[in-house]
């Protein structure tokens, strides 16, 4: 019994000398570095990861087994210098039994003073990846699909955080997420015999406020609700282990009443004002992130909208998506009217399908609608795209962007450029170069002459400058051809509005007949022939001046344009020193040929999606695409205005909501006011055009000798007139004006004026006449017909029109012979003259709509007055004429030989018909006041002597 009492008290001496000799270790500062190694290899077993303690190290047994750890530190292994974690106090939660054991769970982690800094660089080397790929070696797991170590760890214990502070950073994209939590909680807990994990946390993100409440039971539907200031986020799912290790399967709402708020939290600079919600079906597959099922609607305070459909997939890696995109500019209850000048164009909604794989993007069935037209595209692109990332400044910027079209190894285009600024479409900056064989422009080649167009050669740039999109330089230029020569220069200091635009363009063929001839049209010996154009646009307005060149004409224009108070003001001239008319001819018909079959057309091709991944695509261009396909003609919507009259409106337009934040897509100045409709239609420009282009041409010169034209193209208060236009050539002159009334007829040209001076005999010489002629031929006339379609002119031609001929003789006695009869013929001075003098001759000409009336046409001789009646129609092809020769001075004498032209106009029959006899009613003395050329017989029904009426037969 003594020998028990002493072994117990033995024991207690050894005991409590142990326990003291355990406390003075654990408590005693000699021991300290040796309990913090102790702990830091422990903690560095458990997480995977070296931890470093460097504060003090203590174990507390009541009122809990725990033990509590200061100034820990987790250094990066994948980033030297960089710190993954830092905590100011851990105390780590130990079951007794459990700790008595090995220490080998902790059932809960209290921690306060928490740093985290999770840190993806360019090269996408992480500050967590080594600690990823031990934990991940540990338990028999690829890294690619493998969740965080961290994040593992913590779902397993229970966790309480204060004073938490997170910050993700990933230079790649740019984002930053700043993450300020007061309270952070991972809570396990069994439920009906399952365990549950419910997460909970409270703080800023960004500066805006953020909480968060999930809850994870195992082997069932979890949910997670979060509200990040005004925006609130919900997600419902399970957890699928087909889909890798932390798969799952949700689905995901997100609404927002602020959508400033949300660009403030992802700390993007920017305003945009609004609502939105996104549903998607949310998936984690095998370590990236699936966005199915996409429903998007944001609205704008105005009513604007903007709606999002279609899948993301892959995300962290280059993604993969189909995309359908809907913006509407107006809003459900926004009315707008139909535009009347260029400033009132705005758009009103805009739709295309965005697809795109590997960095490419395609841009599909591209629909742009305004208030004066729509437009659609079928497909545009495909664009490769580098990188979409946030800039230090807060801007969202789009990186290396890039286009190719051709060849993969020699593209006829390419270009490439970006954005720094794409919330508010500021910093672009494009570059492209142009190589390309004029064969892809021209359509029409036959295969052995291909190489001889040579090749086209330029280069664009394009950036923006305080808002301003600047053309910085545009040029193409032809190169190795020995048929023509081409270049054109476009530059701008404003594209959107337009300002500050110079652009010069310039075309040649040494030997015009040859370049036809090699397009496989009609040659037209046109000599050396070209075309120069220089345009530049001020604040003031435009000026331009070129040259036309064909043979050895050469035609200057000058013009100056203003745009004033929304009326075009036109000042110019068209000049030459000497015009030739085998020129004038040669580029007449080479105009014709040209338009006949044309030669030239723009193709432009793409290179296919397919082409880019295939490096051994095919050079042969057959099956190319084009960049830009129009699926049809731009058509005009119902509220088009071809039938608005802008200078006559009979009301106001209807009110419509303030539309005065939109910005015209085509302002430039003054030119806004220009009227749509004057644009489309040449009527309703003279509408409001003021013009004044002087017309000179110091010499015509041809066959017929040199002479001069002068004259003026003026256009004012909705009239337009051209003239007086007097050409003066071999002799004779033209001289008349064109009118048009832009107000009251506006699809009507009225011409009047006279013509004199033609000598008879050089026109039957150049007709190839066998009967000649001399004579000075004149004319007035008076019509009027539509325009400008020939056809229309041709068949709606109305007015009047008289020739007339003065003194002259033809190489002919016939005429007698028809007015005289044969014996008075036989014994005629004229008939063994040879010929005939001509007194006079007089044909009024009355026009209507294709019907020519011919009515008392007459030709004198000394002796004889034929005067014809009747009519032609050039449309049906048809004339019916009749032509009766009496003696002069004897309107009811019988005719001797009166003939008709009827039949076809283009094969007439000329037949003579019986002689008529002589009314013997009517006396046949003229008055003594008889006037040259005017029908005999009309002259005595006009006399007002009645005795003239009623003298002897």
């Amino acid at each position: 019994m003594r020998i028990n009492r002493r072994l117990i008290r033995l024991s207690a001496v050894f005991l409590a000398g142990f326990v003291a000799s355990l406390a003075f270790v654990l408590e005693s500062s000699s021991f300290r570095s040796w309990r913090n190694a102790l702990t830091a290899d422990f903690l560095t077993d458990l997480l995977g990861q070296t931890v470093l303690v460097e504060g003090n190290v203590d174990l507390d047994f009541f009122p809990s087994f725990s033990l509590e750890a200061t100034g820990l530190r987790l250094p990066s292994e994948a980033m030297p210098g960089t710190e993954l974690l830092t905590l100011e106090t851990v105390r780590l939660h130990l079951a007794p039994w459990t700790g008595a054991a090995g220490w080998t769970q902790l059932p809960m982690i209290e921690a306060n003073g928490l740093r985290m800094e999770l840190l993806r660089l360019e090269d996408d080397r992480t500050s967590w990846r080594t600690a990823q790929k031990s934990i991940d070696q540990k338990r028999g797991m690829s890294s690619s699909d493998a969740s965080p170590a961290l994040i593992r760890f913590m779902s397993t214990r229970d966790i309480h955080f204060s004073d938490m502070k997170v910050a993700v950073e990933n230079r790649q994209t740019g984002f930053v997420f700043d993450f300020v939590l007061d309270t952070f909680r991972v809570d396990q807990k069994a439920v009906a015999g399952e365990r549950e994990v419910a997460l909970v946390f409270d703080g800023k993100l960004n500066d805006e406020h953020v909480t968060l409440h999930g809850v994870f039971p195992e082997d069932e539907a979890f949910s997670v609700t979060s509200r990040i200031g005004v925006t609130d986020l919900s997600m419902r799912g399970h957890s699928d282990p087909s889909l890798g290790p932390l798969g799952f399967d949700s689905r995901l709402e997100i609404k927002t009443e602020d959508l400033n708020a949300v660009l403030q939290a992802l700390s993007l600079r920017g305003e945009v004002h609004g609502s939105g919600r996104l549903e998607a079906r949310f998936l984690r597959r095998h370590g990236l992130y699936d966005f199915e099922e996409i429903e998007t609607l944001l609205t704008l305070e105005k009513g604007q909208s903007v709606k999002l459909a279609g899948f993301l997939r892959k995300v962290g890696e280059p993604p993969e998506f189909d995309l359908k995109l809907d913006v509407d500019l107006l809003g459900e209850k926004t009315l707008t009217a139909p535009a009347i000048f260029l400033r009132d164009i705005r758009p009103e909604a805009l739709g295309m399908r965005l697809v795109g794989a590997d960095k490419l993007l395609s841009i599909e069935d591209f629909n742009l609608a305004t208030n004066a037209f729509s437009e659609h595209l079928s497909d545009i692109g495909p664009f490769r795209v580098g990188d979409i990332k946030r800039t230090p400044d807060g801007k969202l910027a789009l990186r290396d962007v890039s286009f190719a079209l051709g060849p993969l190894d020699k593209p006829f285009f390419s270009a490439a450029g970006h954005m720094d600024d794409l919330l508010n479409l500021r910093g672009y900056d494009v570059k492209g170069d142009l190589d390309l064989p004029a064969a892809q422009v021209l359509r029409t080649l036959r295969p052995e002459r291909v190489h001889e167009f040579g090749r086209l050669l330029g280069h664009v740039y394009i950036t923006e400058v305080d808002g301003r999109t600047v053309l910085e330089d545009f040029e193409i230029e032809e190169r190795d051809s020995d048929l023509w020569d081409g270049y054109l220069s476009l530059r701008s200091e404003s594209l959107f509005p337009l300002k500050d635009t110079s652009l010069s363009v310039a075309l040649s063929a040494p030997d015009g007949a040859s370049f036809l001839e090699a397009l496989q049209l009609t040659p037209v010996d046109t000599g050396a022939a070209g075309v120069a154009l220089d345009l530049v646009r001020h604040s003031k307005g435009i000026e331009a001046s070129g040259e036309v060149s064909t043979g050895e004409t050469r035609i200057s224009l000058m013009g100056d344009l203003n745009i004033i108070a929304g009326a075009p003001v036109l000042r110019g001239s068209i000049n030459s020193k000497a015009v030739y008319l085998r020129d004038l001819q040669n580029a007449i018909r080479t105009v014709r040929e040209v338009s006949r079959e044309p030669g030239v057309y723009l193709e432009m091709r793409s290179v296919q999606l397919k082409e880019h991944l295939d490096p051994t695509a095919s050079e042969d261009l057959s099956g190319f695409q084009p960049l830009v396909l129009p699926a049809a003609e731009p058509e005009l919507r119902e509220e088009d205005l071809s039938d608005f009259q802008p200078l006559v409106l009979p009301s106001p337009a209807p009110a419509v909501e303030d539309l005065s934040d939109f910005q015209p897509l085509v302002l430039g100045d003054d030119a806004g006011d220009l009227s749509l409709a004057a644009l489309k239609n040449p009527a309703e420009l003279l509408r409001v055009l003021d013009a004044e282009i002087d017309i000179t041409f110091d010499k015509i010169i041809g066959q017929e000798g040199i002479s001069h034209m002068a004259s003026a193209f003026t256009a004012k208060n909705g009239r337009a007139w051209l003239g007086p236009l007097r050409v003066d050539y071999g002799g004779g002159f033209a001289s008349f004006f064109a009118t048009v009334d832009a107000l009251n007829r506006p699809d009507w040209i009225e011409l009047s004026g006279s013509t004199g001076g033609w000598d008879v005999g050089r026109l039957t010489n150049g007709l190839g006449g066998k009967v000649h002629a001399t004579g000075t031929l004149t004319g007035r006339f008076d019509l009027a017909a539509r325009f400008p379609e020939p056809q229309d002119f041709a068949s709606s031609l109305t007015g009047s029109a008289e020739i007339e001929m003065g003194p002259g003789q033809v190489s002919t006695t016939l005429i007698d012979l028809a007015g005289l009869g044969v014996l008075p013929w036989l014994f005629s001075a004229d008939r063994r003259a040879g010929f005939s003098p001509i007194s006079c001759i007089r044909a009024p000409l009355r026009f209507d709509s294709g019907r020519v009336t011919i009515n008392d046409a007459v030709l004198e001789t000394a002796r004889v007055q034929v005067v014809a009646k009747g009519d032609l129609d050039y449309l049906k092809d048809t004339i019916d004429l009749r032509a009766e020769p009496r003696p002069l001075g004897r309107p009811l004498a019988r005719s001797a030989w009166p003939f008709e032209i009827s039949g076809q106009l283009s094969k007439p029959i000329v037949k003579l018909v019986q002689r008529n006899k002589r009314r013997a009613t009517e006396p046949i003395t003229m008055p003594d006041s008889r006037v040259p050329c005017i029908a005999d017989v009309a002259q005595i029904r006009a006399a007002p002597d009645p005795a003239l009426r009623t003298g002897p037969h």
